[in-house]
């Protein structure tokens, strides 16, 4: 696992951690640690391997490098298995499109139980999505356009 994607499962676990109302200050912990792990030029996985003190990079703690250790040793992580038990990892792909932030995403999902793209797609395009306070027709729009563009982006 390179650091690219050790940085990409903490953004992804604060993003979730977002969507269920996690404590902000955890929230900006993953995200910090995951800017960190990014611009680091050397490999996690090295310094796990030569059992370097992972607490010495900034905003590292002892928590996040147990937890950063457990990541890299067994490709899994504790904090990201315990948030997807209340919010479907399919979320992910709702949260990744421009534009729809962690509140917004939480509302649909738990308001129209929206999981993942498809979800999003029928929702938009029965009129659901602009039914709900806060979001409207031109939002719905939006948000069909958007799940378009992922779809040929991925293609």
């Amino acid at each position: 696992m390179d650091n690219s994607q050790i940085s990409r499962v903490l953004e992804d676990t604060a993003l979730l951690l977002e969507v269920v109302g996690a404590n902000p200050f955890r929230i900006r912990a993953y995200r910090n640690a995951a800017t960190t792990i990014l611009d680091h030029g050397r490999p996690l996985a090295d310094m796990v391997r030569d059992d370097e003190d992972l607490t010495r990079l900034e905003f590292i703690g002892k928590d996040l490098a147990a937890a950063l250790r457990e990541l890299v040793q067994s490709g899994r992580l504790k904090a990201l298995e315990e948030v997807s038990e209340k919010v479907p990892l399919s979320l992910l792909q709702v949260l990744r499109l421009p534009g729809l932030g962690p509140k917004k995403a939480a509302r649909l999902f738990q308001e129209l139980g929206i999981v993942d793209l498809d979800s999003l797609e029928n929702a938009a395009r029965k009129g659901e999505i602009a039914a709900l306070s806060g979001f409207g027709k031109k939002t719905e729009e939006t948000l069909l356009k958007r799940v378009e563009w992922k779809r040929g982006e991925s293609s």
